[in-house]
């Protein structure tokens, strides 16, 4: 299961990628840098999903302490 915590972390991944791939001149440079971005989401999403270690935890812990 996702939780809020674990998807808002997930968009912060996705914000500072984009955020970079903003500053970047060249088109497949930064096309490069979206889609690494897009990566890195759907991986930490796909790991916190396997996890039940800590599930409990961040069921209930806000995102800025789930980091």
């Amino acid at each position: 299961m996702i939780y809020p915590c674990d998807a808002a972390n997930a968009v912060e991944i996705l914000r500072i990628h984009y955020s970079f791939a903003e500053t970047i001149c060249r088109p497949k440079e930064r096309i490069k840098a979206i889609t690494q971005g897009l990566v890195a989401h759907d991986r930490m999403l796909a790991d916190c999903d396997g996890d039940r270690k800590s599930s409990d935890y961040r069921r209930k812990a806000p995102p800025k302490f789930h980091q």
